[in-house]
């Protein structure tokens, strides 16, 4: 998926969750979504929330405002000193499993 975004207008947010009834198949909410630019985290957007988040102008996108997500490390340059420094899908796992990839670097 590729964001084309023109001077002057706000990025949309690239995703859209819809929870629905399965007995109904109504929807019983609809929200926005991003993906952090630091952490790599599924952020859901409630308008009105209170809930900090930022944005980075070196990546030039918005992070989830996460203790560690406000020095500018994209995902990426994490996950490729990850991999230099010789450590194993297994390993990577664990750490997922055990608090998310957020505060791992």
């Amino acid at each position: 998926m590729s964001v084309l975004i023109l001077p002057g207008q706000p990025k949309q947010p690239p995703g859209n969750i819809l929870v629905t009834n399965t007995q109904t198949g109504e929807v019983v909410e609809e929200s926005d979504n991003f993906i952090c630019c630091h952490c790599n985290r599924i952020v859901v957007v409630h308008t009105g929330s209170g809930t900090k988040r930022g944005f980075c102008f070196s990546c030039m996108d918005v992070h989830c405002g996460g203790a560690k997500c406000w020095e500018c490390r994209p995902f990426e340059v994490w996950l490729e000193a990850m991999e230099a420094t010789g450590h194993n899908r297994k390993r990577l796992w664990d750490r997922m499993e055990s608090g998310g990839i957020k505060g791992v670097y």
